[in-house]
Protein backbone atom coordinates (compact mmCIF):
# COMPACT_ATOMS: atom_id res chain seq x y z
CA UNK A 1 0.00 0.00 0.00
CA UNK A 2 1.02 3.46 -0.81
CA UNK A 3 2.40 5.19 2.34
CA UNK A 4 -0.10 8.43 1.73
CA UNK A 5 -2.60 9.05 -0.89
CA UNK A 6 -4.71 12.11 -1.71
CA UNK A 7 -8.00 9.31 -2.35
CA UNK A 8 -9.43 6.52 0.05
CA UNK A 9 -8.30 2.91 -1.37
CA UNK A 10 -11.35 0.88 -2.63
CA UNK A 11 -9.69 -1.82 0.07
CA UNK A 12 -8.49 -1.67 3.35
CA UNK A 13 -4.93 -1.55 3.73
CA UNK A 14 -3.28 -4.15 5.95
CA UNK A 15 -1.33 -1.44 8.07
CA UNK A 16 -2.85 2.31 8.19
CA UNK A 17 -1.03 4.84 6.51
CA UNK A 18 0.97 7.10 8.00
CA UNK A 19 -1.16 10.69 7.46
CA UNK A 20 -4.84 10.42 7.33
CA UNK A 21 -6.15 10.29 3.54
CA UNK A 22 -8.22 13.30 4.02
CA UNK A 23 -7.64 16.79 4.91
CA UNK A 24 -10.70 18.93 7.10
CA UNK A 25 -12.31 21.25 5.00
CA UNK A 26 -11.29 24.86 5.06
CA UNK A 27 -14.84 25.98 6.24
CA UNK A 28 -17.62 24.59 7.92
CA UNK A 29 -20.03 22.40 6.05
CA UNK A 30 -24.03 23.06 6.55
CA UNK A 31 -24.22 19.63 7.03
CA UNK A 32 -23.41 17.26 10.10
CA UNK A 33 -20.48 14.71 9.54
CA UNK A 34 -20.94 11.20 9.84
CA UNK A 35 -18.52 11.14 13.04
CA UNK A 36 -17.81 14.28 15.39
CA UNK A 37 -14.76 16.34 14.48
CA UNK A 38 -11.78 15.90 16.86
CA UNK A 39 -11.87 19.38 17.83
CA UNK A 40 -15.15 22.21 17.53
CA UNK A 41 -15.50 24.57 14.92
CA UNK A 42 -14.75 28.59 16.00
CA UNK A 43 -18.15 29.71 14.71
CA UNK A 44 -21.86 27.69 14.57
CA UNK A 45 -21.91 25.87 11.33
CA UNK A 46 -25.50 27.22 11.17
CA UNK A 47 -26.59 30.61 11.64
CA UNK A 48 -29.28 31.71 13.87
CA UNK A 49 -32.46 32.68 12.09
CA UNK A 50 -33.90 35.92 12.21
CA UNK A 51 -37.22 35.40 13.69
CA UNK A 52 -38.39 32.91 16.08
CA UNK A 53 -39.63 29.80 15.30
CA UNK A 54 -42.50 28.07 16.00
CA UNK A 55 -41.14 24.73 17.85
CA UNK A 56 -38.95 24.39 20.79
CA UNK A 57 -34.81 24.70 19.66
CA UNK A 58 -32.78 21.21 20.66
CA UNK A 59 -31.68 22.77 23.47
CA UNK A 60 -32.94 25.58 26.19
CA UNK A 61 -31.44 29.12 25.95
CA UNK A 62 -29.97 30.20 29.11
CA UNK A 63 -30.91 33.02 31.22
CA UNK A 64 -29.36 34.34 34.26
CA UNK A 65 -33.05 34.57 36.50
CA UNK A 66 -35.87 33.94 36.45
CA UNK A 67 -38.44 35.02 34.50
CA UNK A 68 -41.60 36.19 36.40
CA UNK A 69 -45.28 37.16 34.96
CA UNK A 70 -46.64 40.01 36.83
CA UNK A 71 -48.90 39.60 39.70
CA UNK A 72 -51.74 42.24 39.97
CA UNK A 73 -52.28 44.22 43.12
CA UNK A 74 -55.43 42.32 45.00
CA UNK A 75 -57.37 44.65 47.52
CA UNK A 76 -57.43 42.15 50.74
CA UNK A 77 -61.22 41.34 51.94
CA UNK A 78 -62.60 44.15 54.15
CA UNK A 79 -63.37 43.22 57.90
CA UNK A 80 -67.05 43.97 58.16
CA UNK A 81 -66.60 43.62 61.99
CA UNK A 82 -65.03 46.88 61.96
CA UNK A 83 -67.64 48.69 59.78
CA UNK A 84 -70.79 47.37 61.97
CA UNK A 85 -72.26 49.73 64.27
CA UNK A 86 -71.06 50.05 67.78
CA UNK A 87 -74.47 49.03 69.24
CA UNK A 88 -74.03 45.73 66.49
CA UNK A 89 -71.47 44.73 68.45
CA UNK A 90 -71.27 41.73 71.03
CA UNK A 91 -69.78 41.84 74.03
CA UNK A 92 -66.35 40.24 73.52
CA UNK A 93 -65.77 42.35 70.30
CA UNK A 94 -66.48 45.66 72.44
CA UNK A 95 -63.97 44.41 74.67
CA UNK A 96 -61.93 43.46 71.94
CA UNK A 97 -62.07 47.28 70.60
CA UNK A 98 -61.79 49.28 73.93
CA UNK A 99 -58.16 47.07 74.33
CA UNK A 100 -57.59 48.84 70.70
CA UNK A 101 -58.43 52.22 72.52
CA UNK A 102 -62.04 52.56 70.83
CA UNK A 103 -65.23 53.71 72.70
CA UNK A 104 -69.05 53.96 70.78
CA UNK A 105 -67.60 57.49 69.95
CA UNK A 106 -64.45 56.49 68.20
CA UNK A 107 -65.57 53.32 66.97
CA UNK A 108 -68.34 54.57 64.37
CA UNK A 109 -66.71 57.84 63.43
CA UNK A 110 -64.07 56.53 61.20
CA UNK A 111 -60.56 57.40 61.75
CA UNK A 112 -60.86 58.94 64.88
CA UNK A 113 -58.83 56.65 66.59
CA UNK A 114 -54.80 57.21 67.23
CA UNK A 115 -54.33 53.26 66.82
CA UNK A 116 -55.21 53.74 62.97
CA UNK A 117 -51.96 55.63 62.46
CA UNK A 118 -49.79 52.78 63.26
CA UNK A 119 -49.72 49.41 60.89
CA UNK A 120 -49.51 45.95 61.95
CA UNK A 121 -45.92 45.72 62.76
CA UNK A 122 -46.59 49.05 64.51
CA UNK A 123 -49.46 47.16 67.06
CA UNK A 124 -48.13 45.82 70.62
CA UNK A 125 -48.85 42.15 71.13
CA UNK A 126 -51.90 43.16 73.39
CA UNK A 127 -53.58 44.91 69.96
CA UNK A 128 -52.45 42.26 67.82
CA UNK A 129 -54.46 40.00 69.69
CA UNK A 130 -57.10 42.02 69.78
CA UNK A 131 -57.09 42.84 66.56
CA UNK A 132 -57.09 39.29 65.05
CA UNK A 133 -60.07 38.66 68.00
CA UNK A 134 -61.62 41.09 65.51
CA UNK A 135 -60.95 39.63 62.07
CA UNK A 136 -57.73 41.53 61.03
CA UNK A 137 -54.74 39.99 59.88
CA UNK A 138 -51.45 42.08 58.10
CA UNK A 139 -53.08 42.03 54.87
CA UNK A 140 -56.58 43.85 55.65
CA UNK A 141 -55.07 45.70 59.15
CA UNK A 142 -52.62 48.07 57.02
CA UNK A 143 -54.77 48.24 54.17
CA UNK A 144 -58.42 49.19 55.78
CA UNK A 145 -57.25 51.09 59.04
CA UNK A 146 -53.74 52.18 58.10
CA UNK A 147 -53.89 52.70 54.53
CA UNK A 148 -50.44 52.07 54.17
CA UNK A 149 -50.08 55.08 55.56
CA UNK A 150 -47.48 54.07 58.25
CA UNK A 151 -45.54 52.71 55.64
CA UNK A 152 -42.11 54.58 54.11
CA UNK A 153 -42.43 55.65 50.63
CA UNK A 154 -40.13 53.10 49.35
CA UNK A 155 -42.23 50.37 50.87
CA UNK A 156 -45.04 50.89 49.51
CA UNK A 157 -44.03 49.27 45.66
CA UNK A 158 -42.73 45.84 47.91
CA UNK A 159 -43.87 42.88 46.53
CA UNK A 160 -46.30 42.28 49.26
CA UNK A 161 -47.81 45.59 48.79
CA UNK A 162 -47.74 47.23 45.56
CA UNK A 163 -49.73 49.93 46.62
CA UNK A 164 -47.53 52.97 45.36
CA UNK A 165 -49.39 53.27 42.19
CA UNK A 166 -52.40 53.91 43.66
CA UNK A 167 -51.21 56.96 45.92
CA UNK A 168 -49.39 58.10 43.17
CA UNK A 169 -52.72 58.35 41.21
CA UNK A 170 -54.30 60.44 43.96
CA UNK A 171 -50.88 63.20 43.62
CA UNK A 172 -48.30 61.60 45.75
CA UNK A 173 -44.71 61.64 44.98
CA UNK A 174 -41.70 60.66 47.72
CA UNK A 175 -41.30 64.62 48.32
CA UNK A 176 -44.83 64.97 49.37
CA UNK A 177 -45.15 61.73 51.41
CA UNK A 178 -42.10 63.11 53.08
CA UNK A 179 -43.56 66.67 53.45
CA UNK A 180 -40.78 68.37 51.88
CA UNK A 181 -43.18 69.53 49.05
CA UNK A 182 -47.04 70.45 50.03
CA UNK A 183 -49.55 67.31 49.93
CA UNK A 184 -51.41 66.91 46.24
CA UNK A 185 -54.69 68.28 46.03
CA UNK A 186 -57.05 65.18 46.42
CA UNK A 187 -55.53 65.27 50.17
CA UNK A 188 -57.83 68.50 51.25
CA UNK A 189 -61.07 66.95 48.66
CA UNK A 190 -63.75 65.23 49.84
CA UNK A 191 -65.38 61.77 48.05
CA UNK A 192 -67.45 63.20 45.95
CA UNK A 193 -64.95 65.89 44.52
CA UNK A 194 -62.30 64.01 43.74
CA UNK A 195 -62.23 62.16 39.87
CA UNK A 196 -63.26 59.11 39.11
CA UNK A 197 -59.59 57.78 38.56
CA UNK A 198 -58.77 59.17 41.85
CA UNK A 199 -61.66 57.66 43.83
CA UNK A 200 -60.82 54.72 42.24
CA UNK A 201 -57.50 54.92 43.59
CA UNK A 202 -58.95 55.59 47.06
CA UNK A 203 -61.37 52.09 46.62
CA UNK A 204 -57.93 50.64 45.97
CA UNK A 205 -56.16 51.65 49.71
CA UNK A 206 -58.95 50.77 51.23
CA UNK A 207 -61.10 54.25 51.68
CA UNK A 208 -64.75 54.22 50.83
CA UNK A 209 -66.68 57.64 51.22
CA UNK A 210 -67.30 57.52 55.28
CA UNK A 211 -63.49 56.80 55.92
CA UNK A 212 -62.19 58.79 52.94
CA UNK A 213 -64.41 62.21 54.32
CA UNK A 214 -65.11 61.30 57.88
CA UNK A 215 -61.27 59.74 58.56
CA UNK A 216 -57.85 60.30 59.07
CA UNK A 217 -57.00 62.63 55.24
CA UNK A 218 -53.60 63.34 55.15
CA UNK A 219 -52.58 66.80 56.06
CA UNK A 220 -49.63 69.18 55.10
CA UNK A 221 -48.37 65.49 55.72
CA UNK A 222 -49.81 64.70 59.06
CA UNK A 223 -52.58 61.74 59.18
CA UNK A 224 -55.09 63.42 60.39
CA UNK A 225 -58.84 65.18 59.38
CA UNK A 226 -57.81 68.77 59.56
CA UNK A 227 -61.16 70.50 61.44
CA UNK A 228 -62.55 72.54 58.41
CA UNK A 229 -65.30 74.32 60.73
CA UNK A 230 -62.86 75.95 62.70
CA UNK A 231 -61.36 78.30 60.47
CA UNK A 232 -64.43 79.02 58.93
CA UNK A 233 -65.62 82.50 59.45
CA UNK A 234 -67.52 83.23 63.36
CA UNK A 235 -70.61 84.68 60.57
CA UNK A 236 -70.30 81.58 58.55
CA UNK A 237 -70.98 79.19 61.07
CA UNK A 238 -74.46 77.93 62.00
CA UNK A 239 -76.32 79.07 65.10
CA UNK A 240 -75.72 75.97 66.54
CA UNK A 241 -72.28 76.15 66.29
CA UNK A 242 -72.11 79.61 67.19
CA UNK A 243 -73.96 78.63 70.32
CA UNK A 244 -71.88 75.72 71.40
CA UNK A 245 -68.58 78.02 70.68
CA UNK A 246 -69.45 80.73 72.56
CA UNK A 247 -70.03 78.13 75.96
CA UNK A 248 -66.77 77.23 75.27
CA UNK A 249 -65.71 80.92 75.93
CA UNK A 250 -65.52 81.65 72.36
CA UNK A 251 -66.25 85.52 71.06
CA UNK A 252 -66.26 86.57 67.56
CA UNK A 253 -62.91 88.55 67.87
CA UNK A 254 -61.25 84.84 69.22
CA UNK A 255 -62.92 82.60 67.33
CA UNK A 256 -61.58 84.48 64.10
CA UNK A 257 -58.35 85.31 65.52
CA UNK A 258 -56.68 81.63 66.43
CA UNK A 259 -54.88 81.26 69.55
CA UNK A 260 -56.55 84.35 71.25
CA UNK A 261 -59.33 82.46 73.59
CA UNK A 262 -57.85 81.03 77.09
CA UNK A 263 -59.42 77.54 76.14
CA UNK A 264 -56.75 77.00 73.41
CA UNK A 265 -53.95 76.79 75.35
CA UNK A 266 -55.66 73.99 77.77
CA UNK A 267 -55.07 70.66 76.17
CA UNK A 268 -58.01 68.40 75.51
CA UNK A 269 -57.89 66.05 79.27
CA UNK A 270 -57.44 69.66 80.49
CA UNK A 271 -60.67 71.05 78.89
CA UNK A 272 -63.64 71.24 81.81
CA UNK A 273 -66.73 69.08 81.49
CA UNK A 274 -68.73 71.41 79.87
CA UNK A 275 -66.04 72.93 77.03
CA UNK A 276 -65.02 69.22 76.32
CA UNK A 277 -69.00 68.83 75.52
CA UNK A 278 -69.42 71.74 73.91
CA UNK A 279 -66.20 70.82 71.17
CA UNK A 280 -67.13 67.21 70.65
CA UNK A 281 -70.73 68.64 69.39
CA UNK A 282 -68.98 70.75 66.90
CA UNK A 283 -66.64 67.84 66.02
CA UNK A 284 -63.79 67.87 68.34
CA UNK A 285 -61.87 65.11 69.13
CA UNK A 286 -58.92 64.71 71.74
CA UNK A 287 -56.92 64.01 68.91
CA UNK A 288 -57.40 66.76 66.78
CA UNK A 289 -58.06 69.57 69.16
CA UNK A 290 -54.51 68.45 70.72
CA UNK A 291 -52.67 68.91 67.65
CA UNK A 292 -54.92 71.87 65.71
CA UNK A 293 -56.01 73.43 68.55
CA UNK A 294 -53.89 73.10 71.12
CA UNK A 295 -50.37 71.81 69.12
CA UNK A 296 -49.50 70.17 71.99
CA UNK A 297 -48.09 73.44 74.02
CA UNK A 298 -48.85 71.95 76.56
Amino acid sequence: PTLNTDQPTSRPTKRPTRHPTRRPTDQPTNEPTGRPTRSPTKEPTVSPTESPTSVPSDSPSVSFLPTMAPIPYIRPARVETRFAAWTDLTDDQKTSAYGLGYDNTTWDQHGTNEVELLDWIGLTDAQRTDAEALGFDLESWDCWMNHYQAYRWIDLANYEVRSKQWWMDLGWSIKSWNSITDPPPSSLLSWFELSEEERYAAAKLCYFKQSWDGGYILYGGFPMARPEFRYRHWFNLSPSARTRASAMGYTTLTWNVHGLDPVESKRWDSLTDKEARNAAVLGFTGTIWDCFINHYRS
